[in-house]
C-alpha cells in the first residue's frame, strides 16, 4: 500500500503541516506556539499509526491531552468533537472541592444552563455559590428569591409579557434615584480651589 493510501495519512500530514509549515493557516496556533511533532512520528507514518492504533470512528480526530504539549506518545489520543471542544486553551475551568472541570462539563453534570453559570460568575459570585446555589424555578420566585405572586407581581405587556418582582424593581429605582442625587450633588458642589 502506498503511504498516501493509509487511513491515517491525511491526519498525519495535517499534524505535520500545523507544526512545521509556516504557510499553513493553523501554524500560528501550533508550530507558532512551539508545538512540535516528535522526531519518530515526523519521519514515520508507520510509527505514528502503530502508536495511535485504528481510528475508532470517522468522527474521531487526533487530540493533544495537554493542549500546550507536543504531538508525542503519551500526549495524543483519539477524541470525539465534544471531547475536543472541552480540551481547548480558551476553556473556563472551575474547581469545586478537589474536582476541576470546564464550565460546560459542570453545566451538564449539575443540570444548570451554561448561561446561568456565566452570569453568576460575571456578577461576582464565588465558584462554590455559583455551582451549589439551588436553581430558582421560573415563575415561582425572582432571581433574588422573592415570591412572584400577589402584590409582589407586576405584569408588563409591552413589547412582550414580562413578570417582574415589585420588591426588586422598587429597590432598583431607589438605588438609581440615590445615585442620581449623589451625582447631582457632586456636579453642584463648588469647585475647590487648588491652593486650598
Amino acid at each position: 500500500m502506498r503511504k498516501s493510501e493509509h487511513p491515517l495519512y491525511v491526519i498525519w500530514v495535517g499534524m505535520i503541516q500545523r507544526c512545521t509549515n509556516q504557510r499553513s493557516t493553523t501554524y500560528r496556533n501550533y508550530g507558532g506556539r512551539g508545538i512540535r511533532v516528535c522526531p519518530e512520528w515526523l519521519s514515520s507514518l508507520e510509527a505514528f499509526a502503530q502508536h495511535m492504533g485504528p481510528r475508532p470512528s470517522p468522527k474521531h480526530s487526533i487530540d493533544r491531552i495537554d493542549v500546550n504539549g507536543h504531538y508525542e506518545p503519551g500526549n495524543v489520543r483519539w477524541a470525539t468533537p465534544q471531547e475536543q471542544q472541552r480540551n481547548r486553551r480558551d476553556n473556563h475551568l472551575l474547581t469545586l472541592g478537589a474536582e476541576t472541570m470546564t464550565l460546560a462539563e459542570w453545566a451538564v453534570r449539575l443540570g444548570i444552563p451554561e448561561s446561568r453559570i456565566r452570569m453568576r460568575l460575571a456578577e461576582g459570585w464565588s465558584v462554590e455559590k455559583t455551582l451549589m446555589e439551588p436553581r430558582v424555578e421560573r415563575g415561582d420566585r425572582c432571581v433574588n428569591g422573592h415570591p412572584l405572586e400577589g402584590d409582589n407581581l407586576v405584569l408588563r405587556t409591552r413589547p412582550t409579557l414580562v413578570r417582574r418582582c415589585r420588591a426588586c424593581a422598587n429597590a432598583y429605582h431607589r438605588a438609581s434615584r440615590r445615585r442620581k442625587k449623589e451625582a447631582r450633588a457632586l456636579l453642584d458642589a463648588p469647585a475647590k480651589d487648588a491652593d486650598g
